[in-house]
């Protein structure tokens, strides 16, 4: 029998055995895709007294991560090990997958680094890099002439 294989677009990939699909199959893959990812996405905003960082790493909870100062560096790291077993007629499988990423942004002077804060919420981490206060935008203001 014979099975044919799509990608995401739909696009048809090829066509293997029954016995290779089953065998070939990623059962662990927590990136939603057939091919693991090596970096998520990550988007950066400046605000007056901030940096909001936000990286999309979906599967993951808040003890996978690892964020640490490194000198001049925010350093940003996940990694999960996943497990699955699967018994089908005289067939069983073990797998395990193991998935990691790291991400380094340099910091810039006007950065209060023991202030990072940092939330995961709904496959998100949100970090606030808080800016020193001589480098926070001001308000404009008026100035009172004599």
């Amino acid at each position: 029998m014979n099975v044919t294989k799509y990608d995401s677009n739909n696009n048809e990939r090829g066509v293997t055995n029954l016995f290779d699909a089953f065998f070939n199959r990623n059962l662990t893959d927590f990136w939603g895709s057939d091919y693991s990812i090596t970096q998520p996405s990550v988007n950066i905003f400046e605000q007056d007294d901030r940096y909001s960082i936000e990286i999309a790493a979906p599967g993951l909870t808040k003890e996978d991560f690892k964020v640490e100062v490194d000198n001049d560096y925010l350093v940003i790291s996940a990694a999960k090990e996943n497990t699955n077993e699967e018994k089908q007629g005289k067939y069983m499988r073990h797998e395990f997958n193991y998935q990691s990423f790291s991400r380094r942004f340099y910091l810039p002077d006007t950065v209060d680094a023991d202030k990072i804060e940092g939330k995961y919420d709904n496959g998100i981490l949100f970090l606030n890099v808080p800016k020193k206060e001589e480098a926070k935008t001001k308000s404009p203001f008026s100035v009172k002439i004599k």
